[in-house]
């Protein structure tokens, strides 16, 4: 992951150098957190981390373990997000070719530890959902050590991938922005 996060980080100082917001949804929430260090570290602003359906870093003891699950475990994992189609689930042929792509999905973020004593200038904002089996909203609370001032918890009525409802999120994301100044009533319109 290391090296994704420093291609993501040199594309965005290629194509940027206004302040710059990160949104990051389960494993995508760690490569945001490395990003934002790796931006910070280069002199680049980052004024807000968002994060959303991952358990804080340091909440290493409480993540869900893939490794040592069966194929029928782990199945019955995916099941249990409801965002995968059954046909899918229950085709043998089918599931043998993805089940090793999503566990090394999952086991990434299994391993995944963050730079020691990590300590961002941004504020961070935590989303989880109620109904999550992998990430509820009580294993987000760690993410405050990562980031300025306090974190904002939202737990929204919904399980792991809630942001397929994109506007309930996006709404909460831009009045975090606008709370920030990052944004104003006259840039609602590009922001929509």
């Amino acid at each position: 992951m290391p090296q994704l996060a420093d291609d993501l980080v040199r594309e965005l100082h290629r194509v940027t150098q206004a302040p710059i917001v990160l949104f990051g949804h389960s494993l995508g929430a760690y490569l945001a957190l490395d990003c934002a260090h790796l931006l910070e570290a280069a002199g680049s602003s980052v004024p807000l981390l968002c994060v959303a359906a991952a358990r804080a870093p340091d909440d290493l003891a409480n993540r869900h373990r893939v490794r040592d699950s069966s194929d029928e475990e782990f199945t019955e994992l995916l099941r249990s997000f409801g965002a995968t189609p059954a046909e899918l689930l229950d085709h043998p042929e089918i599931m043998k070719l993805l089940l090793p792509v999503l566990r090394a999905d999952f086991l990434l973020a299994e391993e995944y530890v963050p730079v020691a004593g990590l300590r961002l200038a941004a504020a961070v904002t935590a989303f989880s959902g109620r109904h999550d089996p992998l990430a509820p909203p009580e294993s987000m609370h760690g993410w405050g050590h990562y980031g300025k001032g306090d974190l904002e918890l939202h737990a929204l009525d919904a399980g792991h991938f809630f942001v397929s409802d994109v506007e309930p999120v996006a709404g909460l994301v831009l009045g975090q922005m606008r709370s920030l100044g990052l944004v104003g009533p006259e840039r609602d319109a590009v922001m929509r």
